[in-house]
């Protein structure tokens, strides 16, 4: 059936929860969808073999769109490379035929020059993020966006939102922020925070 073939497995789960309005029966093996930010991720995360040419495979796989990254330990990433290991896949991925290559202005500041330098040789954006793990005020979100804005070809902002009140807040800013032509990725996390990705497009990210 429809529900078997390959391409449909990893969505099983999201159909019947959308469809019948509750959960499967029988859970499915964890299927990561490389064509999604958090599949790749987490494929990047745990791949062993990342040579030049498994990349570039990769890169092709998941489309002309795709965004690399390759999250830290301390971003809620599976290892903790050291930091010779991460410079250099990192490298890699800025030659692999990426869209974009989205790199943590924490973890990353002393790279972020020459990956730059690597992503656009090569036709690529380097998007440049600062995560919050803790929710915070608007200000303290704006001020780590124009840090990631003044070195990267696409600045991003992630961070919990407490309540409805903070989703608008960061609503609101968005607007300003899409008003100033800038090229931005602003994510509210947790379920108050979904407006914010709701509207995304609508806000000019």
């Amino acid at each position: 059936g429809v529900a078997d073939d390959k391409a449909v497995y990893a969505y099983l789960p999201r159909l019947i929860r959308y469809y019948l309005d509750q959960d499967a029966i029988l859970p499915n093996v964890d299927t990561h969808i490389c064509g999604e930010a958090d599949g790749l991720a987490y494929t990047l995360d745990h791949l062993d073999d990342l040579t030049p040419g498994s990349l570039r495979h990769l890169a092709n796989a998941v489309g002309p769109r795709a965004i690399a990254t390759l999250r830290s330990g301390e971003q809620g990433g599976a290892k903790r490379l050291p930091a010779e290991v991460r410079a250099d896949i990192l490298n890699r991925v800025c030659r692999a035929g990426f869209l974009y290559v989205d790199v943590e202005l924490q973890t990353d500041t002393a790279l972020i020059e020459d990956l730059q330098k690597a992503a656009s040789k090569h036709y690529q954006d380097l998007i440049v993020s600062y995560h919050f793990q803790d929710p915070v005020e608007v200000s303290d979100a704006a001020d780590a966006l124009e840090a990631c804005m003044a070195v990267g070809d696409v600045g991003k902002a992630a961070l919990p939102i407490a309540d409805v009140e903070a989703a608008m807040s960061l609503v609101e800013f968005s607007r300003n922020q899409a008003l100033q032509s800038k090229r931005y990725v602003l994510i509210g996390m947790g379920d108050q925070g979904i407006v914010t990705r709701a509207l995304a497009e609508d806000l000019g990210q």
